[in-house]
């Protein structure tokens, strides 16, 4: 089982979400690999909730050029966009059983399962 998903939107581009405990950036390589059989090219944000949780770490953009991540240009998002927090909570709510082993407080889990924007 992998650590991590990867989801391509029309709107956002890629995000890479923690589905355990294990931070998907460790796992770099074989993420280069499922962008290039998406045949994706851009900007990927790594959701990393279930790694870091809830802080301000939680969110990291890198750009992807078609083949590997440019290694300068990985950046905390500070203020993350109402947008992509929604498609979050959307992938996490679809997929609640990543969240209960994981090493969120029970309310994040509440406020998720609830869809409340995180």
């Amino acid at each position: 089982m992998r650590d991590y998903q990867v989801e391509k939107y029309d709107d956002i581009g890629c995000v890479v979400f923690s589905i355990s405990e294990y931070n998907p950036t460790d796992y770099i390589s074989k993420i280069e690999q499922d962008l290039v059989q998406k045949s994706y090219a851009g900007n990927v944000v790594f959701d990393l909730l279930l790694a870091n949780g809830n802080n301000f770490n939680r969110y990291l953009k890198a750009y992807f050029n078609g083949n590997n991540f440019n290694r300068d240009s990985y950046k905390i998002i500070d203020e993350p966009q109402h947008q992509l927090k929604k498609k979050s909570v959307d992938f996490y709510q679809k997929n609640i059983n990543f969240l209960e082993n994981s090493i969120l407080s029970k309310p994040i889990k509440f406020m998720i399962k609830k869809g409340y924007v995180i």
